[in-house]
């Protein structure tokens, strides 16, 4: 499972990207985002992998909160895969 809960990213420059995103994919599940540019189709995926930071919320995956130090990035890249558009 991946829970997004009121998870916001802006980006120094003022931008934001993603702004309360609560979100539950359930274990086996699919998600596919879709909208405008700028909407946070590349940012979302990138705070579960660690390659961006949320300002604010949590991003759990399973029983682990992404924040924790202990959990990083590679556990998830294991057993989860992304594909960007165009792919």
């Amino acid at each position: 499972m991946i829970k997004f809960d009121a998870v916001n990213k802006r980006f120094p420059n003022g931008t934001t990207a993603v702004r309360d995103l609560s979100l539950t994919v359930p274990e086996g599940g699919i998600a596919v985002l879709v909208g405008s540019s700028g909407c946070g189709r590349t940012t979302t995926p990138r705070m579960i992998n660690r390659m961006v930071e949320p300002a604010s919320g949590t991003i759990r995956l399973g029983d682990k909160n992404k924040k924790d130090p202990e959990d990083v990035a590679h556990d998830w890249a294991k057993q989860h895969g992304l594909v960007k558009k165009g792919s």
